[in-house]
């Protein structure tokens, strides 16, 4: 089983959701196939668009929205 951790974040000016786990060659391929993934070489963090898909996916509360 693999453990991450997922916290919002702001970055860039944007909400993004940041998104902590091993540094293993299959698990960074797996998230590279994510839509919008970025690596932050200032944060040292991947992180994804901040949206109800991928809030839901990696266990984070969903946000209200408006």
């Amino acid at each position: 089983m693999t453990t991450y951790k997922a916290k919002s974040i702001e970055h860039e000016g944007k909400q993004r959701i940041a998104v902590e786990f091993e540094n293993k060659l299959e698990l960074i391929n797996r998230f590279k196939k994510l839509t919008g993934r970025k690596w932050s070489t200032s944060l040292k963090v991947w992180n994804l668009p901040e949206n109800k898909k991928y809030r839901k996916q990696f266990g984070l509360p969903l946000f209200k929205t408006r």
